[in-house]
């Protein structure tokens, strides 16, 4: 039984610390996926959901942002793909704010934390600006 026992906590140790180590992966990614929203232009992008402060975060959970303030002219779309091939292999929920509901809104900036980028990418022809 003890040994049953000792294999249970070393079992859950090295889940907790699995998991540990995959949140500190979603975080750089959602820092990455930052970075390509800033690099379309001036807006804000909130992280909330599960990653966002003390939420439970598990080996399933996806990194969940909303972006705001995003120029009329871009394409949401061709933006939400670079942040999927950016954030790989996190699945990313994206919600413009401008377009949401007030209620979701209120909510998002309520329990999320804005982000920044780890780093800014150089702008490729016809897409984002160039870092300054």
């Amino acid at each position: 039984m003890a040994e049953l026992r000792a294999y249970l906590l070393k079992r859950r140790k090295e889940r907790e610390q699995e998991l540990a180590k995959r949140k500190e992966a979603a975080l750089a990614a959602a820092q990455r996926a930052a970075g390509v929203v800033y690099r379309y232009g001036p807006c804000r992008v909130w992280l909330f959901g599960s990653l966002a402060g003390d939420g439970t975060f598990g080996e399933h959970s996806d990194i969940d942002l909303a972006v705001e303030g995003l120029p009329p002219k871009i394409d949401f779309w061709r933006l939400y793909s670079e942040i999927l091939a950016t954030a790989r292999p996190f699945d990313v929920d994206l919600i413009a704010l401008d377009t949401a509901p007030p209620e979701l809104k209120e909510s998002i900036h309520r329990l999320s934390a804005e982000i920044r980028p780890l780093l800014l990418f150089p702008a490729h022809e016809g897409g984002p600006r160039e870092n300054r």
